[in-house]
């Protein structure tokens, strides 16, 4: 989305295209823009120039995008952490990409939801986007997190302490697809 510029956005046709950047692979994608966020668009094409960026310094159109950390930044102190605001939302502005994924997967399938998410597999959305309950199998790291509402460091503690002491074996590769299962469990 930093990157999107107002030749990139077709309200037509309710899309906007994104380069996207998986290892050495770049390719162009169109994205659909939702019913729900279609007025926001309008307005924002409108008060942008032809070329400019969508998301520059402060969140304004202008000819230079914004960083990645400049967005973080700009997040926590005006959205996620200012008490005075208080807007309740504690999400980091990369997940909240990532919100509607369940309500895609629902309306549509795992695949249509994977692939606006940008993801390369079913999997990867399934495992880390979807709701419990839809992926049968055994839990992830950030399934682990969400269950004992703890942070990611806190949570690959605690797994690792459970893997040292034999109580739950990783059944997945290592990395993010690691999974966890009790000894003695059906899916151990």
């Amino acid at each position: 989305m930093v990157l999107v510029r107002t030749d990139d956005g077709d309200l037509q046709d309710q899309r906007f295209k994104v380069t996207v950047r998986k290892g050495k692979s770049i390719r162009e994608e169109w994205r659909t823009i939702k019913d729900i966020i279609l007025p926001l668009w309008v307005e924002v094409m409108a008060e942008a120039k032809p070329g400019q960026y969508l998301f520059a310094k402060y969140m304004k159109r202008g000819d230079k995008s914004i960083s990645g950390i400049e967005i973080t930044k700009y997040w926590w102190r005006h959205v996620k952490a200012p008490p005075s605001k208080d807007l309740g939302i504690d999400k980091d502005f990369y997940s909240m990409k990532h919100s509607n994924l369940d309500e895609t997967a629902e309306i549509l399938d795992a695949a249509a939801a994977s692939k606006a998410a940008g993801h390369t597999t079913v999997k990867i959305t399934k495992d880390h986007y979807l709701p419990r309950g839809e992926t049968p199998g055994a839990p992830n790291n950030t399934k682990y997190q969400e269950l004992n509402n703890v942070s990611k460091p806190t949570a690959t503690r605690e797994l690792k302490y459970l893997l040292d002491k034999k109580i739950v074996p990783n059944t997945g590769t290592r990395g993010s697809s690691s999974e966890y299962v009790l000894v003695g469990s059906k899916l151990a």
